[in-house]
């Protein structure tokens, strides 16, 4: 959630835009801007429009950080799929007539229960 509330602030955002934005209800929200606004991540600037909520340079910091981290997990997620993919033999792969769940179980388990 913070992740989200972060990416939102970057642009400039106001606390029912977090809540339809990042599916929030109101009382988190609330909960998460007064947290992240006293943690320095967030500033609360009041003008014509209401008040918004915009990042700091140290929520800019953590954001972008976040961001690489994210990055890095998908990269992570790709690779291993696409190695696992290509470890599985055809007497591994998932039969059409079994449960769709199947499919899902990591590879490991899934040779344990053909043996």
């Amino acid at each position: 959630m913070i992740y989200d509330i972060l990416t939102l602030g970057a642009r400039g955002v106001s606390k029912t835009q977090i809540t339809f934005r990042a599916n929030l209800s109101h009382k988190l929200v609330e909960k998460y801007t007064v947290f992240l606004v006293k943690k320095g991540l967030l500033v609360m600037e009041s003008g014509l429009e209401g008040t918004r909520y915009l990042l700091t340079d140290r929520g800019d910091r953590l954001f972008r950080l976040l961001r690489e981290v994210e990055s890095e997990l998908n990269d992570f997620y790709a690779m291993s799929l696409a190695s696992e993919m290509k470890a599985r033999d055809p007497a591994s792969r998932t039969h059409p007539s079994f449960d769709t769940e199947r499919g899902r179980v990591p590879i490991e388990i899934q040779r344990a229960s053909v043996s």
